[in-house]
């Protein structure tokens, strides 16, 4: 019997495993600051390795410490990052170039902070960058909003995930953003409402169909090899 040629072979065992999720690098993903403390328990600064777009007040970097977050416990570091309904802004960071025939998933636990409101005016998830110049201007790919998210109370934690397919999409070839956004209605006022975000992740699956040109390349290769023998 004629046997495929190992490295033919190797290739058509190799695809199942391709097909599996990839991990996609996000930079400071739990939003960590060391200096925060019983001293300090927030800073308004953009978080190390992101970007801060809008007011920087829509946004705060807290300890974990802190009264209405003290109930996390354990995994969730030193900080976490606070989405405050009364001003518009929010945090970003570019994590690459859209790949097309892509599944792309992005995960990250969101709460509520028990000694106040629920912030009821955010929208998290995935944006591409439509600028053509120097400049960043965001546009949706798939997000969810606070009725999306659905958290039921102040103390409610969610992990969510947010998929979005890339094939034959026109953001193609664009940089892919993860981000966080608040307060539309930027109201400035003194009704706080919060949420916080941590632990995020980011990875990526190739779509079946991308592997199909793989597939019948190896089958072809295989004919071929046994018509020369």
């Amino acid at each position: 019997m004629k046997t495929l040629p190992l490295a033919l072979l190797a290739s058509a065992l190799s695809i199942p495993g391709a097909l599996s999720a990839q991990s996609i690098v996000v930079d400071n993903p739990g939003f960590e600051n060391a200096d925060l403390d019983d001293d300090t328990r927030f800073t308004t600064d953009t978080a190390d390795d992101w970007l801060n777009l809008g007011n920087t007040l829509a946004t705060a970097v807290q300890w974990t410490g802190s009264p209405g977050l003290d109930y996390l416990g354990s995994g969730y570091g030193n900080s976490v990052l606070i989405l405050d309904q009364r001003y518009t802004g929010g945090h970003f960071q570019d994590v690459g170039t859209i790949v097309d025939n892509s599944i792309y998933e992005f995960s990250v636990t969101i709460g509520g902070r028990s000694n106040q409101s629920l912030n009821a005016d955010y929208e998290i998830g995935l944006w591409e960058d439509t600028d053509t110049g120097d400049g960043v201007t965001l546009s949706s790919l798939s997000t969810l909003d606070e009725v999306g998210v659905g958290l039921d109370s102040n103390s409610d934690i969610k992990t969510i995930t947010i998929s979005w397919d890339s094939t034959g999409s026109s953001a193609v070839g664009k940089d892919l953003y993860l981000a966080f956004r608040t307060g539309y209605t930027d109201t400035s006022g003194t009704d706080v409402r919060q949420v916080f975000v941590d632990n995020v992740s980011l990875s990526v699956v190739p779509e079946p169909a991308a592997y199909g040109l793989l597939v019948g390349f190896v089958g072809l290769a295989a004919g071929l090899a046994r018509r020369r023998r």
